[in-house]
């Protein structure tokens, strides 16, 4: 999906920064598309982690017991 995602925008980034013809403005809007990116990606990882849940595991039967008690295993192992 980011793939998806960047290859819509590219384009336009590479074309607005190549109608730039100052250098001042190129360096500026350089730094400040890493700057928004970097911003963007904070924000995106923040609702990411918002929306994930721990996954449900069922524990099989008579694995909650501590395997020296569990009948058939070898200690150590």
């Amino acid at each position: 999906m980011a793939l998806i995602s960047y290859q819509k925008i590219e384009k336009s980034i590479a074309e607005s920064y190549d109608a730039l013809s100052d250098p001042e403005d190129k360096r500026i809007f350089f730094e400040y598309l890493l700057t928004n990116l970097k911003l963007w990606f904070e924000r995106f990882n923040d609702e990411l982690q918002a929306d994930v849940q721990p996954p449900q595991i069922n524990t099989p039967f008579g694995s909650e017991q501590p395997q020296e008690e569990r009948p058939g295993l070898a200690s150590g192992i």
